[in-house]
């Protein structure tokens, strides 16, 4: 396995977080015993020795809520670090930039967004403190949480228009990395000259809307799917949670066969069928008239619809 693969790795990206965890505690430690804090240089080492127990008793516990955990710890311990700082205008502040820009890059717009809130709030919260500090320059705190702010809005932008671009390639891809069935995109292509040739040779076309129940991902549906279904059957990737089926040459009997077979077999799914007897309306129409249909199917008896014909 090359360097970069093992990189990839869940293994490979906790060490990675811990390992510069443990590098900016150190530096932070170095930086506060060495500038002589007001209270005790020694308070920077037990601040240090509990900031990597806890963090390695969270690793080691996993989970979302050690994720969150992880969090609050490193938000509390900057916090700490900043107004232990003895400087009128503490360069750690520049830790929070850190932990905004760390979380977006790795967990994307949604936890950007929130550490740049709790982060803000945090800021706030040490500057009016500050104001009652000996010493502290607010002005210039201000003016650092200011710049901050306005570098992390930056990022904030620049990391929502690469998400944007990377939306844009895999909708572009014939192929879905997740499912290995062709994507959405691909289907639509598809049915551009699938669906014309059927309407002059006068055979049945079903089209089939799928989604995975509670327990089951799509990934796994998918896998199944792809066994039963013929070489001429084509699935593809509808959407998150759904696959979409197109089934040349097969009524809509013939399909709700197939999918009460694969029901049976411990599958959970939940589907909605239609008869395509035109090709006048497109696909994406089409699709969109399933979904809709969808909503009335659940997981339990009622776990196949028929729409009306399209």
């Amino acid at each position: 396995m090359r360097f970069s693969d093992r990189l990839a790795t869940d293994n490979a990206l906790t060490l990675v977080r811990s390992s510069a965890r443990l590098v900016f505690a150190l530096i932070t430690f170095l930086y506060l015993y060495h500038g002589g804090i007001d209270v005790g240089s020694w308070l920077a080492l037990v601040m240090l020795g509990a900031y990597v127990a806890l963090h390695g008793a969270l690793v080691w516990r996993g989970g979302m809520l050690a994720e969150a955990g992880g969090v609050a710890l490193d938000i509390v311990a900057i916090a700490a670090s900043v107004w232990l700082d003895p400087s009128p205008m503490p360069p750690t502040l520049m830790l929070f930039l850190v932990l905004i820009l760390s979380g977006g890059l790795l967990h994307g717009p949604m936890r950007f967004n929130l550490l740049l809130g709790l982060s803000a709030l945090a800021v706030a919260v040490l500057i009016s403190l500050g104001e009652r500090r000996i010493g502290a320059d607010v002005s210039a705190m201000w003016f650092a949480g200011t710049i901050m702010l306005a570098c992390a809005l930056y990022a904030g932008v620049l990391l929502y228009r690469n998400q944007a671009h990377e939306r844009l390639a895999l909708e572009a891809t014939w192929r879905d990395p997740q499912t290995g069935l062709i994507s959405h995109q691909a289907l639509i292509s598809t049915a551009g000259w699938l669906l014309p040739l059927h309407d002059r040779m006068a055979a049945h076309l079903t089209l089939v809307l799928v989604e995975a129940g509670t327990g089951q991902n799509l990934a796994t549906l998918a896998e199944r799917l792809s066994q039963r279904l013929r070489r001429s059957d084509i699935a593809a990737r509808y959407n998150e949670q759904a696959l979409a089926l197109m089934l040349p040459c097969t009524t809509v009997t013939a399909a709700e066969n197939l999918l009460s077979d694969l029901r049976q077999q411990g599958t959970e799914f939940r589907a909605a069928l239609v008869a395509v007897s035109s090709n006048d309306q497109s696909l994406e129409a089409a699709l969109h008239h399933l979904e809709h249909h969808l909503q009335r199917a659940n997981d339990s008896n009622h776990w196949m619809v028929h729409a009306t014909s399209v």
